[in-house]
């Protein structure tokens, strides 16, 4: 009787040779193994005599598809039992081999028995039947034991159906479960690990050690401190702790006590006792802290956290990763599958600092005595520690636990906010009122007995931040100088000379006087409030971003080192959303001691005040820089109204649009007249009358009705007129900036409430789909008024009527119960606030819970703030809900292209980022995925690991060749659904299909042959920075203005962002093929996920989609059509981007109700005026899509106009004069058609406001 363990790695292989040995040793049964010619006497287990050959096949995942040798050993066995992760190729490989087994098996009249203890396997499994009712199930549940115990069973049942042995019944729970003992301490000595304590002892004897000399060294415990750590029960079982124990014996090292507990601590079996209480827990199974791998249960953790209310430190052990390769080579981050398993899931628990701590290998077993070799049974392939990356997630947890024993009135706390001393920009910060919200929290600290100083004032504490001689707030304050030679002696030789190699020789050129660097920022007793360095990229773009190994500068460098080494903080708090830290150079996840955020943050407390409204550069910010995110609100939302000749010109289409209905007026060029006026006046260009010179045809612009006026021009107009002025005022719009722990006032909730209106509630529709807007504006009034009985009136009206008049069965509606309370806990929530509270209690150590992020409308589970936010798992992604969103805006998109091209676009580039497919899970891979003509494939445990091909019959058009260029966020956060988009796209390029309807193979094909690839390389099609790097330099360069023309642009593009990514490549240089790719586009697409984030909100839309379109042009020659979609919209869409720029000028930088808005904070207020213009500026230089009235109107509204100049002057003159020093270069440039005066009037202001940044005039001579 032959039984193949197939897979079974790592430590499992230790388990399942203990269960042979139990075998033989406890039952007396005669085995023999692939090396193991005799075999041992005795029949065993009474009534079978035949012996069992015991034969293993490891595996690695992806290997079992391209095995030659699997359907031999699999028809050479009676029975096989897998374990071990498997893609679906090697199920699908499997599968096969196995049903070849099983008919042959059959043929043959003997049983043929399968099991598996992976759920991914149970497809396999179900295919055979076991000859004896229940053993299937026992089989099953004996081997997810993954138990020396378990296994054993396992083989006795397979002897009870092969043989006929007498049943050996039902398996007792035997995973170890509780507090346990281990007993290592000679297999860390024979191995060469030592532990020092944190004064300088050695307690396991001095020998020599494979920790090595630069090990930091372990922080001392405060007295009576427990930690507690949670072991994984199957390495338990299988005796592979030696990484467990090396992390209790450091820990102890630390005068803490370990306590090493195994299994789920929330589920604790009778007659075991509950765990005992600790400070903290190190969670080193590599998954959640509640649960299994085959069962997580993210509810339960987060509850016994919550109330113990410790943190929680969860490391990742690379179960199936040697960990010499992980040291030593140039792997870009973790793979999808320990992403997922190792940090996503775990992160639902709100688990911290996921840094490598482990990997397989066999140890160097070492002895004193020659005479006595090493006993070399320990020589087996185990968990070995990295003593590193242990040391500092000990000293993580020891100095996180410190926290909470040290009076607050000693707590050291470094605050860090972010800005370039250059534009006017220090200290902002994403939907954040900075310094209002600073100088609360300051007021807070004081509270709970921090010693601080305060400012008197909000603009005080911006003062103490400037040096401010002249009042230009230009120039930040420098609190002390740090010799050049100490700051040299916190690193070493090799780090030193990879900074040296970038930015010139310490101290380099920023921020020194060439033997001091600076330390930027004010100190208020134990609360130091640094500016984060500039990252030295505008200053000298070029050469940061050509650079082949990139570094932060000594200054950057400096500035954190000075924190821990100087002012020796004990907490660190990041301020706001964000900063640069978390995107220095380095691997994408698990990062290495070499690694810059883990070289600049070592193993201090690290607390991150985060937007509520940006999940995705959140998790970078976890991953890469060890934080602990608080989230903040994002700021109420208003309808962005209309004003000035707007106003007018809607009002009077109102009134046409009226009178013709009612016959009273005919609309023609006379009667239009005003309406013709005062849409000159109100900018509507794109809205050109029917006698106007460069009027088109707007047909389908609008919806026609079947009144007798819907074919007259004139008509028409007026109507497109109405709509555009009404989607402008509809439109929502951040109103100013939030303050930290100040909720929104009753009155203020209104716009977020029937947005939230526009989604589904669960799986119901939304209840938008059954209220027009005005009575869902009535509905909303009567939730923040809390009339449950006006609101049920009016919605179930509404629904009643709607099903009267409907027999959709695909409709699902919520009752007008549960809509109410869903929108009054929504109100609740707005107008409540934990943000404060969580804040202090993250930098006293406690536990904070975790809350997806997102948009309060769309994603009301983010609900309260205050909580480490968290993203989603990549696994999931695209979810079905996702997925059909993707595929009715990727139909839009190919229609809508078709209608301007007169066919089929054959070529898209579409942009991938992190931030929208987290927030909407997976829609923007959805869209890729139905461009090319393939359906993603969520299985019953809600994972996507497959995809179909649909023929082109069904797809009913041709497949769209699809270039995807990801952000660096994107290519960290979501790899394996891009890997299997990937697959999906080389599967297609192999597809025999007609050109015309394939041009992913077309290209392909032409592509192979012009610059000498196979097909399968010619057919990559993802592209992004290069392992480590973030951003296409586009924007650097842009705000520099270090560029000439497009082409420059397009030379920093291509050589960021192009490296191609993939299922078998990661970050390969191709450059060479993405120009090709691109020079065969026409249209580029990217997605807009946000209301409070829009297009020019930020400069990543102009260096992502703007860089691509600028590049599309420069090496195809033409223009492409820039498209966009609004994703937090429920309702599909797809417009041009110059339509959305229009958009976005009318509704926000030109808008009063925003601008008034954000003067109301001040300094930040006018700095975020700037960026947005700057952004605009930046979408023009790249796509050419901004009208010329938009610089018009920006220089006349914010500059030329005296008494606006002058209020904004006031506040921060640096980032009025960056203003207006950018409209003029947007003249020189040939990107603003202006008036020659008005350059004059620009030119004079910019000498005035020059002279008052730099402090030669007051701010009065400022004024024209």
């Amino acid at each position: 009787m032959r039984i193949l363990f197939l897979g079974f790695g790592g430590s499992i292989a230790l388990t399942m040779h203990s269960a042979w040995d139990e075998l033989r040793e406890k039952y007396a049964v005669d085995t023999t193994a692939l090396d193991d010619e005799t075999a041992g006497a005795g029949a065993g287990d009474a009534g079978g005599t035949e012996p069992v050959d015991l034969r293993h096949r490891p595996f690695d995942a992806g290997t079992l598809a391209t095995a030659d040798d699997l359907d031999a050993e699999l028809a050479a066995a009676d029975a096989v039992f897998v374990q071990g992760p498997m893609t679906p190729e090697d199920i699908d490989a499997l599968g096969a081999a196995l049903d070849a087994a099983i008919e042959e098996a059959n043929r043959s009249g003997r049983a043929f028995v399968v099991s598996a203890s992976a759920p991914c396997a149970d497809p396999i499994v179900d295919r055979a039947t076991s000859p004896r009712p229940g053993i299937t199930a026992r089989l099953r549940e004996a081997l997810r034991q993954l138990t020396p115990d378990g296994m054993c069973h396992a083989i006795r049942l397979v002897r009870t159906v092969l043989a006929g042995v007498p049943d050996p019944g039902s398996l007792a729970q035997s995973r170890p479960h509780g507090i346990i003992s281990l007993d290592d301490d000679d297999l860390l000595r024979a191995c060469g690990y030592s532990v020092r304590a944190a004064d300088g002892e050695t307690p396991t004897g001095g020998e020599t050690s494979a920790d090595g000399d630069d090990r930091p060294q372990i922080v001392h415990a405060p007295a009576g401190v427990r930690i507690g750590i949670a072991a994984s029960p199957f390495q338990v079982a299988s005796h592979d702790t030696l990484a467990v124990s090396y992390i209790a014996k450091l820990v102890e090292a630390s005068g803490a006590t370990a306590i090493v507990w195994a299994g789920d601590p929330t589920d604790v079996p009778d007659g075991i006792e509950p765990p005992p209480t600790v400070d903290a827990w190190m969670n080193l199974t590599g998954f959640t802290l509640a649960g299994t791998h085959a069962n997580p249960r993210v509810d339960n953790g987060v509850e016994f956290l919550t109330n113990t209310g410790v943190p929680m430190i969860t490391p990742v052990p690379l179960l199936r990763m040697a960990l010499d390769r992980w040291q030593t080579s140039d792997l870009p981050g973790l793979t999808a599958g320990q992403v997922s398993m190792n940090i996503a899931i775990p992160e639902f628990e709100s688990g911290l600092a996921p840094w490598v701590i482990g990997g397989r290998g066999i140890p160097a077993v070492e002895t004193d005595d020659p005479d006595r070799p090493g006993d070399p049974r320990l020589a087996v392939e185990r968990m070995l520690p990295d003593p590193y990356m242990c040391a500092l997630v000990v000293n993580r947890t020891i100095r996180t636990v410190a926290l909470r024993r040290l009076p607050a009135k000693q707590r050291k706390l470094s605050i860090t906010i972010f800005g370039h001393d250059a534009d006017g920009t220090i200290g902002t910060a994403a939907h954040l009122d900075v310094f209002r919200s600073l100088w609360n929290f300051l007021h807070h600290l004081r509270a709970e007995g921090y010693a601080v100083d305060i400012p008197e004032t909000p603009e005080a504490l911006v003062d103490s931040l400037f040096d401010s001689d002249a009042g230009n707030r230009s120039t930040c304050h420098v609190t002390t100088t740090w010799p050049a030679t100490e700051y040299n002696e916190a690193l070493t030789s090799s780090q030193v000379s990879r900074i040296d190699r970038l930015w010139t020789r310490t101290p380099g050129m920023i921020d020194t006087d060439g033997r001091e660097l600076f330390i930027r920022g004010v100190r208020l007793g134990n609360v130091f409030i640094g500016v984060q360095p500039d990252f030295g990229d505008v200053a000298d773009p070029l050469n940061v971003l050509m650079a082949p190994e990139a570094s932060p500068s000594h200054s950057f460098a400096a500035y954190y080192l000075w924190l821990e080494h100087e002012f020796s903080h004990d907490v660190m708090l990041h301020w706001g959303t964000h900063g640069a830290l978390e995107f220095m150079p380095g691997r994408s996840t698990g990062l290495i001691r070499d690694d810059w955020p883990l070289l600049l943050t070592d193993s201090v407390p690290h607390s991150y005040l985060y937007s509520m409204s940006n999940p995705a550069e959140g998790t970078i910010a976890k991953r890469r820089s060890f934080a602990g995110l608080v989230s903040y609100l994002t700021p109420q939302l208003i309808d962005a109204g209309l004003h000035g000749a707007l106003a007018a010109a809607a009002e009077e289409a109102f009134r046409l649009l009226t009178s013709a209905k009612d016959g009273s007026v005919e609309l023609n060029a006379e009667t239009c007249s005003e309406l013709v006026t005062l849409a000159a006046e109100a900018d509507l260009t794109d809205c050109p009358p029917p006698n106007c010179d460069d009027a088109e045809n707007d047909a389908g612009k609008v919806e026609h009705g079947e009144d007798d006026g819907s074919h007259n021009p004139w008509h028409e107009w007026v109507s497109n007129v109405s709509a555009t002025a009404e989607r402008i005022r509809r439109t929502p719009i951040p109103e100013g900036l939030h303050t930290l722990g100040e909720p929104l006032s009753q009155d203020k909730t209104a716009r977020i409430l029937s947005l939230a209106c526009t989604y589904p509630l669960a799986t119901s529709d939304p209840l938008a789909d059954h209220l027009d807007v005005e009575h869902v504006t009535e509905a909303v009034d009567a939730v923040v008024h809390d009339d449950f009985t006006r609101f049920t009136s009016l919605v179930g009206r509404a629904l009643d009527s709607d099903a009267e008049t409907t027999n959709d069965s695909e409709t699902t509606t919520a009752p007008p119960t549960s809509w109410f309370r869903h929108l009054r806990r929504l109100h609740s929530q707005l107008t409540s606030s934990k943000e404060t509270d969580g804040l202090l209690a993250a930098l006293s150590g406690a536990y904070i819970p975790p809350a997806p992020g997102g948009e309060p409308a769309s994603r009301p589970e983010s609900l309260p703030t205050g909580r480490n936010t968290h993203g989603a798992d990549p696994a999931t992604m695209p979810t079905p809900t996702a997925a059909r969103r993707g595929v009715a805006t990727a139909d839009a998109l190919v229609e809508q292209l078709r209608h301007e091209e007169g066919h089929y676009p054959e070529s898209i580039s579409m942009v991938i980022w992190g931030m929208d497919n987290v927030k909407t899970n997976g829609e923007g891979i959805a869209q890729a995925f139905h461009l090319i003509g393939a359906e993603p494939l969520t299985d019953e445990r809600g994972r996507v690991s497959r995809y179909r091909i649909i023929p082109v019959e069904e797809l009913g058009r041709p497949r769209v060749d699809v270039v995807c260029t990801m952000s660096g966020v994107g290519r960290d956060l979501l790899a394996g659904p891009m890997e299997l988009l990937d697959d999906a796209v080389h599967a297609i390029a192999s597809l025999p299909e007609e050109p015309e309807d394939n041009p992913v193979r077309a290209h392909a094909m032409q592509q192979a042959e012009e610059l000498g690839l196979d097909l399968d390389s010619a057919a990559t099609r993802i592209y992004a920075t290069a392992p480590g790097n973030y951003g296409t330099g586009v924007n650097k360069l842009v705000q520099s203005s270090e560029w000439d023309d497009n082409s420059d642009l397009a030379e920093v593009y291509l050589h960021r962002m192009g490296h191609a990514w993939g299922k078998q490549v990661k970050g390969k240089e191709n450059r060479a093929l993405l120009e090709s790719s691109l020079s065969r586009v026409s249209a580029t697409f990217q997605n807009v996920d946000s209301t409070e984030i829009s297009l020019a909100g930020v400069d990543h839309y102009f260096e992502f989609l703007g860089g691509v379109s600028s590049v599309v042009e420069t090496v195809s020659g033409a223009r492409p059509s820039a498209k966009v979609s609004h994703a937090w919209q429920h309702e599909t869409n797809v417009e041009s981007l110059d339509d959305a720029m229009r958009l976005e000028s009318r509704t926000r930088l030109l808008n009063p109700a925003w601008y008034e808005a954000q003067l109301e904070h001040g300094y930040q207020g006018v700095a975020n005026i700037r960026s947005r213009f700057e952004n605009t500026f930046g979408m023009q230089a790249t796509a050419r899509v901004v009208d010329n009235w938009v610089f018009d109107r920006t220089a006349s509204t914010f500059i030329t106009d005296d008494d606006m100049r002058d209020r904004l002057a006031d506040h921060n003159p640096a980032a009025v004069l960056s203003m207006t020093e950018r409209l003029l270069e947007a003249a020189d440039r040939g990107l603003w058609e202006a008036d020659d005066d008005v350059l004059d009037q620009l030119e004079d202001i910019s000498d005035s406001l020059d002279a008052t940044v730099e402090g030669v005039t007051p701010m009065s001579s400022a004024r024209h």
